[in-house]
């Protein structure tokens, strides 16, 4: 009777699950079993980086996390401290970036990306070319159920705490868009808060903080 296939995911998800007594965990890497030490984080700096107790900071392949300082940057930043801090980590490291270590984190219960999507509190990137379906299950339920930064606080089509200050301005690949309400764009644009979007009250005050007109604007 030939040996059952398993896949790569599935193996590194049962070596984690039978790990969680020992220092490590065995993981399939092509047809070999490798030996897998555990770490631990000792501080958390947001929501998609931590250093380790060897003094290794470890960036989390698959997310951004909103930048510190933006909304939802702190809410993300504790649900990375709850997944990791005193737990058993296991990391598959994919490339450094700079100072840091770009890899794949694993607890006892399985992909802290996957965890981070799930909360909404991290965005799926596809930088670091990580090709796991789970993530984008995570992402689109995120967004379905308006969680996280998904949710009102991050994201919004209506400035509900100055609803004179109505133009929307938006931060996209580099380029700095303003909508007015007369923008064909301005019903689909919202202000993504977490991404450093911003309302104005003017064209005036758009235009001084970098901004140009849409395209599909009168």
């Amino acid at each position: 009777m030939g040996k059952k296939k398993v896949s790569y995911k599935n193996r590194i998800v049962a070596g984690i699950t039978a790990a969680a007594a020992g220092t490590g965990i065995a993981l399939y890497i092509g047809a070999k079993l490798i030996g897998v030490p555990s770490y631990t984080a000792i501080r958390v700096f947001d929501g998609d980086t931590f250093e380790t107790k060897e003094k290794q900071y470890i960036r989390v392949s698959g997310i951004d996390a909103p930048e510190l300082g933006r909304c939802g940057s702190e809410e993300a930043k504790k649900m990375l401290e709850k997944l990791v801090l005193g737990k058993k980590l296991y990391i598959k490291v994919y490339y450094h970036q700079g100072a840091r270590l770009n890899g794949l984190v694993y607890n006892d219960h399985g992909v802290v990306s996957t965890a981070m999507l799930s909360s909404g509190w991290a965005v799926l990137n596809d930088r670091d070319n990580v090709d796991l379906p789970e993530f984008i299950e995570a992402t689109q339920k995120a967004r379905a159920e308006k969680v996280g930064i998904f949710g009102p606080k991050c994201t919004q089509t209506i400035n509900t705490s100055k609803p004179s200050c109505n133009i929307k301005g938006n931060i996209r690949k580099g380029k700095k868009i303003y909508h007015l309400s007369a923008c064909k764009s301005y019903k689909t644009a919202d202000i993504q808060l977490y991404n450093d979007d911003e309302w104005f009250c003017t064209e005036k005050e758009a235009r001084e903080a970098g901004f140009t007109k849409a395209t599909q604007c009168p």
